[in-house]
């Protein structure tokens, strides 16, 4: 009787298995599927993938040239961040624009600077975006570069579509700017105002959802502080609920 009721247990045992390995082999099939997306960890919600599964949208954004007249040589700067309102409708926040680089050039010695240095080096980048623009607030410095040929301090914030075409121009809202880091929109807020962080200026710009008005600063831009009026290098702001936020500061 013991070893007829072993040999049933057994039975039942190997088909919880065989069920459980042909479910998890379904769902990597259908993960794998074109158009299923990915995700870094399947089925996790939350952690890096806050919005879930995602695919990468080749060519996206297009060259600016293709969207903005004058552009021509010129290309996107350090991108800090970016937000979907919806699919034809993603905003991206950068410090301002550089010269579009299309053939790299090749290395050279530079025995000036100490042995065994040469640029550009192999694999490597040609420039580090974030350092090759000054923040807003040191564009009149010395030794930040040539203001219209080695950068440009323009179109810190853009719209752009599912295509990849710039649709919106925040340009006069430019001279806001220091770096702006981080751009949301509440989803518990009816109107959809834009909120835009901007670390080093020290401070948080509320807009109106197409950008012509802006309604709220926090902060007292430009200088940092620990009181009621101040920030010191906010970063990130998440929304709990219509009237909760959270500010990294």
């Amino acid at each position: 009787m013991n070893k007829r009721l072993r040999l049933i247990v057994a039975v039942c045992a190997g088909l919880v298995v065989s069920v459980l390995l042909a479910s998890r082999m379904g769902s990597a099939q259908e993960q794998m599927q074109p158009g299923s997306g990915f995700a870094a960890v399947p089925g996790m919600k939350g952690g890096q993938d806050i919005f879930g599964p995602y695919e990468v949208v080749e060519n996206w954004p297009k060259p600016m040239s293709e969207s903005l007249p004058g552009h021509e040589g010129w290309t996107y700067s350090v991108t800090m961040d970016v937000f979907a309102e919806s699919p034809d409708r993603v905003f991206l926040v950068q410090k301002g624009e550089l010269p579009l680089i299309e053939q790299r050039p090749r290395s050279v010695w530079l025995p000036e600077l100490g042995p065994g240095l040469q640029f550009p080096n192999f694999r490597l980048p040609l420039r580090q975006a974030g350092a090759s623009i000054p923040n807003g607030d040191q564009l009149e410095a010395g030794g930040r570069g040539r203001p219209g040929i080695d950068w440009r301090w323009e179109h810190c914030v853009l719209v752009i579509d599912r295509e990849g075409n710039i649709i919106e121009e925040w340009t006069q809202w430019d001279h806001l700017w220091y770096r702006p880091h981080d751009v949301e929109i509440s989803p518990y807020d009816p109107e959809k105002h834009v909120w835009i962080v901007d670390a080093d200026g020290h401070m948080v710009h509320k807009f109106t959802n197409d950008g012509k008005e802006l309604v709220l600063t926090l902060g007292t831009p430009g200088e940092p502080g620990m009181d009621d009026t101040h920030l010191r290098r906010p970063t990130f702001l998440v929304f709990m609920d219509a009237n909760t936020m959270y500010l990294a500061d």
